[in-house]
């Protein structure tokens, strides 16, 4: 008798637990479907514009390799004051998509 309660309680709570997950398991697929298929936001840019780039540091072909245990202790002692290298790549796709 009493292993039947037992059952029947255990019966309940499991089912409670997988009704809950394939709730949130179907929250999510429907939340990612949601965020692949939304449009984005374009911004509107009017003709005859500039696009005006503000390139503060060197254009570099390869990133310098820097070690990053160094790297952690020239910030901790002298501050980042290096400008950083920008990828020729990255300008080249920042042109691109302006026209």
């Amino acid at each position: 008798m009493l292993a039947k309660i037992f059952k029947g309680i255990w019966t309940g709570i499991n089912f409670s637990r997988r009704l809950v997950l394939n709730i949130l398991f179907l929250l999510l697929v429907i939340l990612f479907f949601v965020a692949i298929t939304g449009e984005e936001d374009q911004v509107k840019v009017a003709d005859g514009t500039v696009l005006r780039l503000n390139l503060n540091g060197p254009i570099v072909e390869e990133k310098t390799y820097v070690d990053p245990v160094e790297a952690a202790i020239n910030d901790a002692t002298m501050g980042n004051e290096a400008p950083s290298e920008i990828l020729l790549d990255d300008v080249v796709e920042v042109i691109n998509q302006a026209t």
